[in-house]
């Protein structure tokens, strides 16, 4: 499902809420230490606390938007 201004709220909750799970799904696949913390779909998006063993720098987010590409 692709984001359009069309789509109603709940699809937009149901679309957060699924790539937050993708995001968690490719950060473990990276980094299988990772801990997790809250990760709430908020009105604009989503967020996650990560504890990761690595500074996260744009090197490591285009690695984990690859993976996330990889197992959508």
């Amino acid at each position: 499902m692709a984001m359009n201004e069309s789509m109603s709220e709940s699809d937009l909750e149901r679309m957060r809420h699924s790539t937050a799970h993708l995001l968690a799904a490719a950060v473990s696949a990276i980094w299988p230490e990772a801990r997790f913390g809250v990760g709430p779909a908020v009105k604009f998006g989503f967020y996650y606390d990560i504890e990761v063993p690595v500074a996260i720098g744009p090197k490591e987010l285009e690695r984990i938007e690859q993976k996330m590409r990889e197992l959508r």
